[in-house]
C-alpha cells in the first residue's frame, strides 16, 4: 500500500513527538510510525529530567502545561568528594532549572496534543527501511504488525520557513 505525506517521522518518543507537534502547527502534513503500542508508549517507566530551555520551547507552543503543573523544578546538584559536600546551584548561575516529570508524561501529553489536532500515529508499524533518506523524496516502508501489511510511506520535504 503506497501512502504519500511530506514529512515521516520515525519513533514517538519526546523528540519524534515535539517535532511532530511542531509541523502540525506549521500546517506541515506528517505521520509519526511507531513499533510499540500506545500503552507501552504512554506507560514505560522512563526517567525525565528536562532542562529549561526545552520546557520554555513546549511552554512557547502550548506543549507544557501539566508539565509546568506537575513537574518538580530542580535548580541545583550537590556533590561530593572525601566527605565533603559541594553545591552547584545552576538555576542561580545559568537562570535555567530542571524540571522533574516522568517522560512517559510528557509522552502521553504530546500524543493526546498531536492526535487531538488531527495529527496520524501508526503504533505497532516498524519501519523496516527507509530509501532516499539523503535526498528530497524519501521512502519509508513499513510494517503494520496488527494486520500484517506492508505499506510505503512516500514523504516529500518541505521548507517551513525561508
Amino acid at each position: 500500500m503506497r501512502e504519500e505525506t511530506a514529512v515521516g517521522i520515525i519513533g514517538a518518543g519526546p523528540a519524534g513527538l515535539l517535532l511532530a507537534n511542531l509541523l502540525t502547527q506549521e500546517n506541515v502534513a506528517c505521520v509519526v510510525l511507531e513499533q510499540h503500542t500506545r500503552e507501552y508508549i504512554e506507560h514505560r517507566t522512563r526517567a525525565g529530567a528536562f532542562e529549561g530551555r526545552i520546557v520554555h520551547l513546549l511552554d512557547a507552543h502550548g506543549l507544557a502545561d501539566t508539565l509546568l503543573r506537575d513537574s518538580i523544578h530542580h535548580g541545583g546538584c550537590e556533590f561530593r568528594l572525601d566527605g565533603k559536600q559541594f553545591q552547584v546551584p545552576y538555576a542561580e548561575l545559568t537562570g535555567n532549572a530542571h524540571y522533574l516529570y516522568p517522560q512517559q508524561s510528557l509522552a502521553r501529553d504530546l500524543i493526546a496534543s498531536y492526535l487531538g489536532r488531527g495529527g496520524q500515529l501508526r503504533f505497532s508499524t516498524r519501519a523496516e527501511s527507509g530509501e532516499g533518506c539523503d535526498g528530497d523524496r524519501p521512502v519509508i516502508r513499513h510494517l503494520d504488525r496488527e494486520t500484517g501489511e506492508r505499506h510505503e510511506l512516500h514523504c516529500r520535504l518541505t521548507r517551513i520557513r525561508e
